[in-house]
């Protein structure tokens, strides 16, 4: 009873979506030794886990947490976001090459 595992499913409106979350994680999840309450791999089922014991609830503070939770998931959001459209932009981008490649 001096911990609680919070689970998180990220939604996911695409294909593209699910990849760059699923990519973006694992990222964040090699480097789970950085974040002391993100945990290496998530419960089945869902993207992404944090592990909070009594030990960081006292060294942090239930406010600092619950705003890094918040945040992170607010920052994560805003990452996918901004990463589906640079990779959508850079598609249209070769698309357009591509075809101009062939007209000629």
């Amino acid at each position: 009873m001096n911990s609680v595992r919070v689970s998180l499913r990220i939604g996911q409106m695409d294909l593209l979506e699910e990849e760059l979350v699923s990519m973006y994680l694992s990222f964040l999840q090699q480097r789970a030794e950085l974040l002391d309450v993100l945990r290496r791999v998530p419960l089945p089922g869902y993207d992404v886990s944090f592990l909070i014991t009594d030990a960081h609830l006292l060294q942090y503070g239930r406010q600092r947490l619950l705003d890094f939770l918040v945040s992170f998931i607010e920052e994560m959001d805003s990452e996918i976001s901004s990463m589906k459209l640079a990779v959508n932009s850079r598609g249209r981008a070769v698309a357009t090459e591509f075809l101009r490649s062939l007209a000629f």
